[in-house]
């Protein structure tokens, strides 16, 4: 609601004691006792007829406020405003931010997804499992302590294990690599992009 007075419209907040009144009694206080000041003032609802944001890069500025005696209203027509270079600047970087932040995210809850069945102490011996099943794969007489340690406490023959071990170390190289290309793609995609709406549009 916007105050009327004078057939002037003032952005004026509406009094605590005539909060809850009808919009009807709000267009004409001439009923209300003068020690209150309101006779002479109305408060209209607005309509906002501003004209559209060309595009990310122009925000809304002062507005008029017209009075329509008609139909009791105030027409609010607010300028529109160009950002400067510098402030389109900062708006698009922090946008890219936000967006590598959401692809870092992505990239992140999709690898999780895969390791999820293993507890974390087991991974961490994965580059080891790894390291000793292809030297043993190279050189049957290499020394694979963790591998024999493992061979024996599952009692599967070490040929087994080292063939079972290099199948998974495949398996993430190949999954991990995707999905590490992809989020490279996407940060190239981020950093080469010149607008908000291209920015806003990359996802994981």
């Amino acid at each position: 609601m916007i105050k009327v007075q004078n057939n002037t419209a003032t952005r004026v907040a509406l009094p605590p004691f005539l909060r809850g009144l009808s919009q009807a009694d709000l267009a004409d206080l001439s009923w209300t006792d003068p020690a209150l000041g309101v006779q002479g003032v109305s408060w209209w609802p607005e309509v906002n007829e501003s004209p559209p944001l060309p595009d990310e890069f122009h925000r809304y500025g002062d507005e008029t406020l017209t009075p329509d005696s008609e139909r009791r209203v105030v027409i609010v027509v607010r300028d529109v405003v160009p950002f400067s270079d510098e402030d389109k600047t900062v708006i698009l970087e922090r946008t890219k931010e936000r967006a590598l932040q959401r692809i870092n995210d992505g990239y992140t809850a999709e690898l999780n997804a895969i390791l999820r069945g293993y507890p974390d102490p087991e991974t961490k011996t994965w580059d080891k499992q790894e390291s000793e099943a292809r030297a043993y794969q190279s050189d049957s007489s290499a020394a694979t302590p963790l591998i024999d340690a493992i061979a024996n406490a599952r009692s599967m023959d070490k040929a087994e294990l080292v063939h079972r071990v290099i199948a998974k170390a495949d398996a993430w190289i190949s999954l991990s690599g995707a999905a590490t290309g992809k989020r490279q793609a996407l940060e190239d995609a981020i950093a080469n992009a010149g607008s908000l709406e291209v920015v806003e549009g990359i996802s994981w």
